[in-house]
Order: C-alpha cells, then sequence, then structure tokens
C-alpha cells in the first residue's frame, strides 16, 4: 500500500510518519496540492492524507484544486496536537481517536 500525506515540514509532518511507518507503510509526502501534481501525479496511490492546519492555510486557489483531488481517493485529515501528542482523525464527518489511522489503512 502507497498512501501521500500533504504537510508542511515541521512536528506534525514528523508525528504522522512516525505513526504511519510504524505500521508498515509507504507513504510519500508533499508540502502542498501544487507539490502533488507537479511531482507524484502519475504514482498510483490507494489513499491521501492532508494535515488539517495545513489545508486551512492554502491559499482560495490551491483549495479549489484540493476539491478535484479528493474526489480520487480515500482521504483522511489529520490534526497533530502537540500538548497531548496525540493525533486527531477526521474522516467524512467521522473523528476518533488515532487508532484510526490504522483503520483507515485497513479498509
Amino acid at each position: 500500500m502507497k498512501l501521500i500525506l500533504v504537510c508542511k515540514e515541521g512536528e506534525a509532518r514528523q508525528a504522522y510518519l512516525n505513526e504511519i511507518s510504524a505500521l508498515g507503510v509507504e507513504v510519500d509526502v508533499v508540502s502542498s496540492y501544487y507539490e502533488f501534481l507537479t511531482t507524484r501525479v502519475s504514482t498510483p496511490y490507494q489513499g491521501l492524507m492532508i494535515d488539517l492546519v495545513t489545508q486551512m492555510k492554502m491559499s482560495l486557489e490551491e483549495k479549489n484544486v484540493s476539491k478535484e483531488i479528493l474526489g480520487f481517493f480515500p482521504t483522511l485529515q489529520l490534526k497533530w496536537d502537540a500538548e497531548s501528542g496525540s493525533i486527531r482523525n477526521i474522516s467524512f464527518g467521522k473523528t476518533t481517536a488515532s487508532g484510526s489511522l490504522k483503520e483507515f489503512i485497513d479498509t
């Protein structure tokens, strides 16, 4: 299985990568949807994970690009909570504890 993570560099990205690698999943990382479109468009992915803060800080134009991309992949939004050291997952209106990252990968 191969996933793609859209997340700016920093503590959140490293936390996501640590948890994903512990699950034995291959993941590519990009900082933006534009980077994904220009560098990874020919790679087959089975899912897309998006850092919520990265998504919120994108320009309106890039958010519009994201709407087109999101229709092609199973998608999970991630939110890093530095204070508790945990990852919250938001998938299609359903919010769960970090265990759902494994569920997302297993489905």
